[in-house]
């Protein structure tokens, strides 16, 4: 349940117009035929998605009480991850994974080595 007002500057405006002479459905409202349809957005500082908000209009919207940033819906009530802090977490574990990697492609070249001198051995003994 959101529990914080709309109460600091939108992060984005949109304006939806309709020239088509038709009414059309967009986000499960229905702009009439010439008509325009505002509403500001915000984008949700802990996974990135962008919020609608009727302009004109008071909402209740979700507010993190630990990062002190604007939410949306799907993210109240979930721990406070922003963005910014997943991606960095990301970033450690893809390096960690790389430096794997290469540690086992050089286990793989050692191998190789060693079958390549075994088989010489082999061959001449």
């Amino acid at each position: 349940m959101p529990w914080a007002t709309y109460w600091r500057k939108p992060g984005g405006y949109s304006v939806i117009t309709n020239q088509s002479g038709m009414p059309i459905a967009q986000d499960g409202r229905t702009i009439g035929a010439f008509a325009q349809h505002e509403r500001h957005s915000f984008t949700c500082c802990h996974c990135n998605r962008v919020t609608w908000i009727e302009s004109g209009q008071h909402q209740d919207i979700g507010r993190c009480t630990c990062c002190d940033d604007l939410i949306c819906n799907q993210c109240i009530g979930k721990p406070c991850v922003p963005m910014e802090k997943a991606m960095g977490t990301y970033e450690l574990r893809m390096r960690e994974l790389d430096k794997r990697i290469e540690a086992l492609q050089d286990k793989q070249t050692n191998i190789e080595e060693r079958l390549r001198v075994l088989r010489e051995t082999l061959r001449t003994g």
